[in-house]
C-alpha cells in the first residue's frame, strides 16, 4: 500500500453534529481548520461534506464499520510499545481528575497526553524518535497521587502502588536514552533491527533467530520467546477448533460491531465483511486472501479498510500494523480520478521503465476520491492523504487495485499550509494564480496515478 503521509500535521477526526451540504463559498470560508498546535504538532478539523446525502443504510453502515475500527484502537497502542496502554490509563486518569494538581504542572500533562493521543503513544509517528514530558518524575507522580485520591482508575493491580507502577515506567517514559527508536532499521553496534527497535512486535528475539524461524503467520502475528522456545502468537478471536490467539477479546469485539453492519451493506459487501470476519476469527492468511479479492472486486459508496496490513513499524517489514478507515465516496471529486483510470493503459504504456515490467489492465481500477469519518491505528490520528491496495502483488496482477484520495483530509490541510506554503515559496503572483487553480487537479491526478 502507497500512503502519502501529511508530514508534521496531526489529524484527529472530528465529525460535525450537523452536515452542511452545498455549502454557499462564504460558508464555506468561514469554516474553522486549525484548531489547536500541540508542539510540532497542528490539530485540524476535518468536514464529512455530502454525508447527509447517503442512504440511512449507508449511515448505519458507516457507524457500525467505524465502531469496529474503534474496537481495534488498543491493539495499535499495545503494538507501538508494551507499556503505552498503562501509560495512557495513567495520562488520561489524571487529565480526567485534575482536583488539587498544581495547574503549571497539569499543564505539561495535558500537553504531553495530546502528543501521546496524536502518536498512539510516546514516539513520534513519522520519524520513529522518542518523545519525553516536560514535567519531572516526582511532578508526575505528585499529580498521579492527587488523582488517586480523586478517585481516578490508574490501572494499578491489586497490591500494586502507584510508586511501584511508576518506578517501572520511569525510564519508558522519561529517559531519552533508553529505548529511543521505534522503529530501528540502522541499530547501534551490538544490537540488530529486532532488539534495537522499541515495539512489541517481537519479545525476547534476535534478527538471527527471527530468520531460522519459519513463520506460518507473518503478518498477524507476534513472536516471542517463552521457557526458551520461539512461539508465534497469531492475532485472532478464535473459533471452532480454532484456540483464541493474541488480541482475541479486542478481535471479538470488532467481529461484534462486522457482524452489526453486515445487515446494511450491500451483497457483495457482505460477501467481504463475512470473509473478514472468518479472518479476524482464524487468523488465516488464505482468509486475508480471500477478503482482500472481494473487497478489491467491489466498489461501494461506504467502505473500510480495517486489519493488520502495513508493515512499516516492523524494521523487517513483514508484521502487520492494526488499521481502521471509514469512508464514503465523494463523487465530485472522483469524477477526476476516473476518467484517470479509464486511461490506465495509457499510461502504462507511457511510463519510462522496460515493457517487461509494465502491467496489461484487463479490467479499469477502481479510483475515488473519499472523504473519511474515522481513522484509527496505522491510519490515525495522522493520516494518509492517499491509499493504494491490496499490497500482495499477485492479487494486484490479477484482480485489480483501489486507488483512493483521501479528499476531507486534503482539504483540511490545503486550508491550514496552502497560505504559508505559497507566501514563503512562490515568489511570482502568475505562478500563484496558476497553483490556486490547477491544485485541486494536480492533487487528485498525483494520487491516482
Amino acid at each position: 500500500m502507497i500512503k502519502i503521509k501529511i508530514l508534521l500535521f496531526a489529524f484527529l477526526i472530528f465529525i460535525p453534529s450537523i452536515f452542511i451540504a452545498n455549502c454557499a463559498k462564504k460558508e464555506l470560508e468561514k469554516r474553522r481548520y486549525l484548531l489547536e498546535r500541540v508542539g510540532d504538532f497542528q490539530v485540524l478539523q476535518v468536514y464529512a461534506d455530502g454525508f447527509e446525502e447517503l442512504s440511512l443504510s449507508e449511515k448505519m453502515l458507516a457507524y457500525y464499520l467505524s465502531m469496529a475500527s474503534l474496537a481495534g484502537r488498543d491493539i495499535e497502542y499495545d503494538q507501538n510499545h508494551k507499556y503505552e496502554l498503562e501509560i495512557r490509563k495513567i495520562l488520561e486518569g489524571i487529565i480526567t481528575h485534575p482536583e488539587g494538581i498544581d495547574k503549571g504542572i497539569f499543564t505539561k500533562i495535558e500537553k504531553y497526553t495530546k502528543l501521546f493521543w496524536m502518536n498512539n503513544g510516546h514516539y513520534n509517528y513519522i520519524t520513529s524518535q522518542k518523545f519525553v514530558p516536560e514535567f519531572t518524575f516526582d511532578e508526575f507522580l505528585g499529580a498521579a497521587k492527587k488523582a488517586l485520591e480523586n478517585e481516578a482508575d490508574l490501572g494499578l493491580k491489586s497490591g500494586e502502588t502507584i510508586d511501584e507502577k511508576l518506578e517501572k515506567l520511569k525510564r519508558t517514559i522519561f529517559d531519552i536514552n533508553f529505548e529511543p527508536v521505534k522503529t530501528n532499521k540502522t541499530p547501534p553496534p551490538g544490537e540488530d533491527i529486532i532488539t534495537g527497535s522499541a515495539n512489541n512486535l517481537y519479545d525476547g528475539v534476535t534478527l538471527k533467530e527471527v530468520v531460522r524461524y519459519k513463520e506460518k503467520y507473518p503478518l498477524n502475528s507476534r513472536l516471542a520467546k517463552i521457557n526458551g522456545k520461539i512461539v508465534e502468537e497469531v492475532y485472532r478471536a478464535g473459533t471452532d477448533g480454532i484456540p483464541p490467539g493474541r488480541y482475541a477479546e479486542k478481535l471479538k469485539n470488532v467481529i461484534e460491531y462486522l457482524e452489526l453492519a453486515v445487515p446494511y451493506a450491500g451483497e457483495k459487501q457482505q460477501e467481504t465483511l463475512k470473509h473478514l470476519i472468518n479472518y479476524f476469527k482464524t487468523g488465516d492468511p488464505q482468509d486475508f486472501r480471500k477478503y482482500n479479492i472481494s473487497w478489491v472486486k467491489d466498489d461501494p459508496n461506504v467502505d473500510t479498510i480495517l486489519g493488520f496490513i502495513e508493515v512499516y513499524l516492523d524494521a523487517r517489514g513483514v508484521k502487520g500494523e492494526f488499521e481502521g478507515l471509514v469512508s464514503y465516496v465523494d463523487k465530485k471529486e472522483t469524477a477526476v480520478m476516473e476518467r484517470l483510470a479509464e486511461n490506465a493503459q495509457y499510461f502504462e504504456d507511457k511510463a519510462p521503465w522496460d515493457e517487461k515490467y509494465k502491467k496489461k489492465w484487463d479490467e479499469i481500477p477502481v479510483a475515488n476520491a473519499i472523504n473519511v469519518v474515522m481513522e484509527v491505528g496505522g491510519c490515525g490520528p495522522i493520516s494518509p492523504a492517499g491509499i493504494n491496495l491490496p499490497n500482495p502483488q499477485d492479487i494486484r496482477e490479477t484482480y485489480g487495485s483501489k486507488s483512493v484520495s483521501l479528499n476531507n483530509i486534503i482539504s483540511a490541510r490545503r486550508a491550514v499550509v496552502y497560505p504559508e506554503f505559497l507566501k514563503e515559496f512562490v515568489f511570482y503572483e502568475e505562478d500563484r494564480k496558476l497553483i490556486e487553480k490547477y491544485r485541486n487537479l494536480y492533487r487528485n491526478a498525483f494520487i491516482a496515478l
